[in-house]
């Protein structure tokens, strides 16, 4: 996701990526993020047609340093981190070729890492 032309993540795909448990995961977010600065996190609000969804989203410093504090440290993170800055410069072009345009567009991505 781009925020004033910076990307944000969704911190629960970033604790996912880095191996933590669907059953922990929501509390090692908590965890993480609590650790953040708060120029770091954010927290925006996804509404459904019933419901309304919480979602944290973290900045591009706040996943270095979310993944550094990351416990036990998981031996993917390195790996994580490297594939990330790779993909980022691509991230930035895709978000400035559609920064200009009102549609709205789904992303969907994986974690995978070799």
């Amino acid at each position: 996701m781009s925020i004033d032309g910076l990307p944000w993540f969704v911190a629960k795909d970033v604790a996912y990526c880095l191996g933590y448990s669907p059953n922990t995961i929501n509390k090692n977010i908590a965890l993480l993020t609590s650790r953040l600065r708060e120029e770091q996190k954010q927290i925006i609000t996804l509404r459904g047609e019933y419901n309304e969804y919480p979602i944290t989203l973290i900045s591009e410093s706040g996943v270095d340093d979310f993944i550094s504090r990351a416990k036990p440290p998981k031996p993917i993170a390195r790996q994580f981190r490297e594939r990330l800055k790779e993909a980022l410069p691509r991230m930035r072009r895709f978000a400035a070729r559609h920064s200009q345009s009102d549609n709205t567009f789904t992303v969907q991505s994986q974690c995978v890492i070799q």
